[in-house]
């Protein structure tokens, strides 16, 4: 039996039953078409305020010239949304600091400037596109799934299961991407 890091005994089981599956769906050319998405925190609590900054110059250097002072504030945490796929990255989208995450707002800030600006922009032209995304209830709910201008189906349980909360791929959910 393989070791992985972090699962359950039936999470492993799972995986392994389901890893032939989810390899033989990807094969060569499926994977260059896969846009997997995540939304994540990350925390500047060194960020406002003085600091103290050294650049090499070849004039003179003075410790007051070391003083650097911020211009603009950022909130100690942030969550932003972003995707990557075989030939590129999205476009950061930063959540509003205080923003209540549900399937309205995630639609509204984050799915469909995806499928409007940065999958067009990914595949030119192309019409079959595959979006991977964990399996959190914003991304789970009947909102996200149905929606009139676009062709998203709901996510296929063959899919390997990730480890507690996080994996590479990420994907429990699976949403094929096309315009009706």
């Amino acid at each position: 039996m393989y070791h992985v890091h972090a699962l359950s005994n039936k999470q492993i089981l799972q995986r392994l039953q389901r890893g032939p599956h989810f390899l033989g769906f990807l094969g060569s050319t499926k994977l260059r078409y896969i846009l997997t998405v995540e939304e994540a925190w990350v925390y500047l609590d060194t960020t406002n305020g003085v600091r103290r900054v050294y650049y090499e110059i070849k004039r003179a250097r003075t410790p007051e010239s070391w003083t650097k002072f911020c211009k603009k504030f950022h909130p100690v945490g942030m969550m932003f949304f972003a995707g990557i796929c075989w030939r590129s990255v999205t476009t950061l989208r930063f959540i509003e600091p205080g923003a209540k995450i549900n399937s309205d707002y995630y639609i509204k800030h984050c799915l469909k400037p995806l499928i409007e600006i940065d999958i067009p922009h990914l595949y030119p032209g192309e019409k079959h596109k595959i979006v991977l995304q964990n399996s959190a209830p914003v991304h789970a709910s009947k909102n996200t799934f149905w929606n009139p201008g676009y062709n998203l189906f709901r996510p296929s349980s063959g899919w390997a299961i990730p480890r507690s909360g996080s994996d590479g791929l990420r994907g429990q959910q699976k949403i094929q991407v096309g315009f009706v």
